[in-house]
């Protein structure tokens, strides 16, 4: 397994983005390391092009371990990063009554012919 660790700076505090491949198993013991509770609800982001070349398989995982994990799909293509899907996102998260204190977990695609072996 090959990933990257970038540390992102916030208000509340630094956190861990990883980047790589063979990582879909990980998910849960990260979760753990960075203190989530297994009982803490995940949302996981995604495509409807990615969900089921990846993000189907990290939601089992982190399903199996004990994470409750709550699915938004975006549309796929350019044209839908916008202002108005993060809307649409934000909408999802508030009417499933997201707590700010749950991990928000993104799964893209960019190079999912390539890296298929994630």
């Amino acid at each position: 397994m090959q990933f990257r660790e970038i540390m992102v700076s916030s208000r509340s505090g630094p956190y861990p983005i990883r980047v790589g491949t063979g990582i879909r198993k990980k998910f849960p013991e990260w979760l753990v390391e960075m203190g989530f509770p297994f009982t803490r609800k995940v949302a996981l982001l995604s495509n409807r092009t990615v969900r089921p070349l990846h993000a189907d398989a990290i939601s089992a995982s982190l399903d199996t371990r004990g994470f409750p994990v709550e699915n938004f799909d975006f549309p796929d293509g350019e044209s839908y990063k916008t202002l108005d899907s993060v809307r649409d996102c934000l909408d999802w998260l508030l009417g499933i009554k997201w707590e700010r204190q749950n991990p928000i977990l993104a799964v893209g695609g960019e190079w999912w012919e390539i890296w298929e072996d994630l």
